[in-house]
């Protein structure tokens, strides 16, 4: 679980798009979209990355992930500073892969 959570940071970081949203619940998908007012996840994210700065993308990337805790069937894994100040990931376990279902 951990370890996607750093996967899902460090393609948030990079950039790109099509890694971010396939780590992702599709109801998590919808939300950033429509949060962001695009019609899809890609476009969702290049919202939310485009206010930084290639530091703040590479800090992002290395956001320490810690204190991992499951409470089936949700995961819960609290992040350090970043520069988008999201302080928690949920992951939801489908198929034997942990994706992000919420941003906190």
């Amino acid at each position: 679980m951990e370890r996607s959570a750093d996967d899902y940071l460090h393609a948030l970081g990079a950039g790109d798009g099509r890694a971010v949203c396939s780590s992702m619940t599709r109801i998590a998908q919808n939300e950033l979209a429509a949060t962001y007012k695009q019609d899809s996840c890609r476009k969702a994210v290049d919202e939310l990355l485009r206010p930084l700065t290639a530091t703040d993308r590479e800090q992002l990337s290395n956001t320490d992930t810690r204190s991992a805790e499951t409470k089936p069937p949700l995961g819960y894994v609290d992040l350090g500073d970043n520069p988008l100040q999201l302080s928690q990931l949920v992951l939801t376990e489908i198929d034997g892969n942990w994706l992000v279902t919420q941003l906190r």
